[in-house]
């Protein structure tokens, strides 16, 4: 992809999948341990070096070029780990699905395509099938973001005596 130097391949095993699946959101989880397979990608935080460069990123389809919306839900450049929900335009049950994470830390920010919870771009993750999507990781005191455009915002409405997230 234009503009990025770095990539890492990411396949979809169409053994899980039942049946075809269109404009299908996918988490991707970027750590020492992600995937299946275990692998580590934190080789991106290494290269982007902080969360300021979060946006240094792109997903594509397998040619490498057709980029997918991003949401990010997490991202911790410091203990290297994120969370990516990423709309993935079809899945295949017949053939692995192929999808590309481009990152670089000198691309531009992509926030055509790339966003926190809240964002244009991350909103694109989710059709009008989704009434509102709430993650789990948000600090539940204050306002929890819908992740749709519906903006079905959640405010607090009581204590809470423990907040864990682990990815």
């Amino acid at each position: 992809l234009e503009g990025f130097s770095n990539r890492f391949k990411i396949a979809i095993d169409w053994d899980l999948i039942d049946s075809e699946l269109t404009g299908f959101p996918v988490l991707i989880n970027i750590s020492d341990d992600s995937g299946i397979g275990g692998l580590d990608l934190t080789a991106i935080f290494d290269e982007l070096a902080s969360d300021a460069n979060r946006f240094k990123i792109a997903v594509t389809t397998d040619d490498g070029e057709t980029q997918c919306p991003v949401e990010i839900e997490h991202w911790d450049d410091a203990s290297e780990q994120a969370a990516l929900h990423v709309k993935v335009p079809t899945i295949d049950a017949d053939a692995d699905t192929i999808l590309y994470l481009y990152y670089d830390s000198t691309a531009d920010d992509n926030t055509t395509y790339v966003g926190d919870t809240g964002d244009a771009a991350a909103q694109a993750v989710w059709d009008s099938d989704f009434e509102g999507v709430w993650h789990f990781g948000q600090d539940p005191t204050g306002t929890s973001l819908d992740s749709t455009d519906n903006e079905a915002n959640l405010t607090d409405g009581g204590t809470v005596s423990a907040v864990t997230m682990a990815l």
